[in-house]
């Protein structure tokens, strides 16, 4: 079975996929390469998902022992880092940033490992997190769909069902993470991910906080 290295779908020709990748394709050196192994090898780079944000980027990624698809987070935050020239390694733009650095590094792994607690149908699962190339990542499961921002954008104001459909199962996800004492504190269109089979998926605990 030969598969997309962007997608990761199976391509039904050689070097020619539905998602449009093209072999040999480059990307910003911003980002991780297609193809980038992650590790120990046991995750390979794919297509970066949505824009990314202040503070990192979200790519698809192979799971190279469960053989399944999985989106990772890169921590990179722009404006005090960038990618080194070597293509994988992160490095602060110069030294006087590298406390703020290992600071914001040290929280995001400490949403990984609240979120690594949560077992909910409405909340994003963490499945691993690891440091490496002087940065760190979060392995999440990946589902297929778009965010709610997105959906807005297609169809306009929601009607009373659809909004009801949609914010009661995420009401439920923060009901259940405020039982623990856990705080999202960035609820938005953005952060709310609708899959294709129907569920609303809360995102995106990076400003999170443990209740006092």
């Amino acid at each position: 079975m030969v598969r997309c290295p962007s997608c990761f779908e199976q391509e039904k020709e050689p070097c020619q996929c539905d998602c449009g990748y093209q072999s040999m394709e480059s990307r910003e050196g911003i980002y991780l390469a297609i193809g980038t192994f992650l590790h120990e090898n046991n995750y390979v780079i794919g297509k970066v998902l949505g824009k990314p944000g202040g503070f990192g980027i979200t790519y698809l990624a192979w799971d190279t022992r469960f053989e399944i698809k999985v989106a990772i987070k890169e921590f990179l935050p722009f404006q005090i880092a960038t990618r080194s020239s070597d293509g994988i390694s992160v490095l602060t733009h110069t030294q006087d940033y590298q406390t703020d650095f290992m600071f914001g590094m040290e929280k995001f792994l400490s949403e990984a490992k609240m979120l690594a607690r949560f077992r909910h149908p409405n909340i994003v699962r963490i499945m691993n997190f690891f440091q490496e190339n002087n940065t760190a990542y979060l392995v999440m499961e990946y589902l297929e769909g778009e965010s709610l921002s997105e959906y807005l954008t297609k169809v306009g104001t929601l009607t009373v069902p659809d909004a009801v459909e949609i914010f009661l199962p995420v009401l439920n996800g923060l009901s259940h993470i405020h039982s623990e004492g856990v705080l999202h504190r960035d609820i938005k269109p953005s952060n709310i991910y609708l899959t294709n089979t129907g569920q609303a998926i809360l995102l995106d605990f990076g400003s999170s906080r443990h209740s006092l």
